[in-house]
């Protein structure tokens, strides 16, 4: 019974001294060559960094241990895809956000993958699009008698999440506090909160109303009196 209240007591017990680990200089340097997989090398940010890396890296880590950054400055890109909607891209330089970023997801992205559902794919290393389709055709053979699928999305989805919720998540695996606000910082800079939902809510509202086809099977009068 004590074994089993030690393992408890370890289990749910938080999480200190984060902060320290994103700011290590090894975890900045494996972050900042990460961040670089399959972009273009030739992109301006990227130049610029490996020009001369251990000073910005420096810079970087002081701005970490200090929670003074720049401020922000977002680039946008229009996108089409193949079905020929339109996507509005926001993204920000290589330095020092993307760095940043990838030092944080090193130290707690175990914790984060561990706290989600098996069957999560998007960005999860070892999974996406392809795993997606291998369980659902596991599942359609394994239970034959389910014949129909929900596809939907979100819209607008992260900014319709609250912060003060996402911060509060994480309050419950990590007790820094320094290191919380540096996710308010590094993360959560974008506006959120209940009146976007209003917003995206009445968005949705409209693109029903001039929607032809909301209804994937509608059955006809005969049947519907039967």
């Amino acid at each position: 019974m004590q074994a089993r209240m030690m393992i408890y007591v370890c289990m749910v017990k938080r999480k200190g001294y984060i902060i320290e680990k994103v700011a290590d200089m090894d975890n900045l340097r494996n972050a900042a060559r990460e961040a670089q997989r399959n972009k273009n090398p030739r992109n301006d940010s990227i130049v610029a960094f490996n020009a001369n890396p251990e000073p910005k890296l420096q810079a970087l880590r002081e701005m970490i241990l200090t929670l003074h950054f720049p401020e922000t400055q977002y680039r946008r890109k229009e996108l089409q895809n193949d079905y020929g909607k339109a996507r509005s891209l926001c993204y920000e330089d290589y330095y020092p956000w993307n760095v940043l970023q990838y030092a944080i997801m090193r130290v707690i992205g175990r914790d984060v993958f561990s706290g989600i559902v098996y069957d999560s794919f998007s960005c999860v290393p070892g999974k996406g699009t392809h795993w997606g389709v291998k369980r659902l055709k596991m599942f359609l053979r394994r239970y034959p008698e389910f014949k129909w699928r929900v596809q939907c999305d979100g819209r607008k989805y992260y900014f319709s999440l609250p912060h003060y919720i996402i911060l509060q998540r994480f309050s419950r695996k990590y007790k820094d506090k320094k290191f919380l606000k540096l996710l308010e910082v590094a993360v959560l800079k974008f506006e959120s909160g209940p009146e976007y939902i209003k917003i995206f809510e009445d968005e949705i509202e409209k693109r029903d109303k001039r929607s032809k086809h909301r209804r994937v099977h509608e059955p006809s009068p005969e049947l519907a009196c039967v």
